[in-house]
C-alpha cells in the first residue's frame, strides 16, 4: 500500500494490508525482510533521516509510529493526521505533512529527534483554509522553504506563507 526509500539505511520500505512493513536492502542480496509491524494496514510510510515514520488509522483518528533502524518503535503519536504526502527536511529535522480528510486541508510538521527517535516538536500553518493544499511537498536544496503542489512556497521553520509559482506543479 505504501513504499519509501531510506538513503540513510540505502532500504526500500514496504507497508502491506494487515500492517506489515518489510525492507529490501539495496546493498545486500535485494531480499525482501520483515521490519515491523502496525495494528492496522499502513496509510502513510516515510524515511525521516535516521528513522521510519510509518501511518495508520489506530488509536484516537490515526497515529504515527517513528522506527529506528533494526525495526523497533522509538516513539508513536495518536490524535495525529493522515496524509496523501510526507517530505523530510534534513537541515531541521522535520517532517512536513498533510491533515487530508479534513476541512479546511493544511500544512503540518513533526520534528524528530534523530539521536532518540521521538517527536520532540509539531505544529501547522497559521492559515487554515487560507490557501489550496495539494501534493506533492518538497523541500528546496537549502532547507529553507517547502513548497507545496498547489504552487506555494512556505518558509520551513515558521511555516509562514512567501509566495507563490503562479501555477501548480505534479
Amino acid at each position: 500500500t505504501q513504499m519509501a526509500y531510506s538513503s540513510a539505511h540505502q532500504r526500500l520500505y514496504l507497508a502491506y494490508p494487515g500492517g506489515a512493513i518489510t525492507y529490501i536492502d539495496l546493498t545486500a542480496s535485494l531480499v525482501e525482510r520483515p521490519f515491523a509491524n502496525l495494528p492496522l494496514t499502513p496509510r502513510g510510510l516515510a524515511a525521516v533521516g535516521e528513522f521510519v515514520l510509518a501511518q495508520d488509522a489506530s488509536g484516537a483518528r490515526n497515529t504515527h509510529y517513528i522506527f529506528d533502524v533494526n525495526g523497533v518503535l522509538t516513539d508513536s503519536a495518536d490524535w495525529n493526521r493522515y496524509s496523501r504526502a510526507y517530505a523530510w527536511n534534513e537541515a531541521n529535522d522535520r517532517v512536513y505533512f498533510f491533515r487530508d480528510g479534513i476541512s479546511p486541508n493544511d500544512l503540518l510538521y513533526e520534528e524528530i529527534n534523530q539521536l532518540s527517535g521521538t517527536i520532540t516538536d509539531a505544529g501547522e500553518t497559521p492559515y487554515h483554509g487560507d490557501y489550496f493544499i495539494s501534493p506533492p511537498i518538497r523541500i528546496s536544496q537549502d532547507g529553507t522553504k517547502v513548497l507545496l503542489g498547489s504552487g506555494d512556497i512556505y518558509d520551513a521553520n515558521t511555516l509562514a506563507w512567501q509566495g507563490a509559482l503562479g501555477t501548480t506543479i505534479d
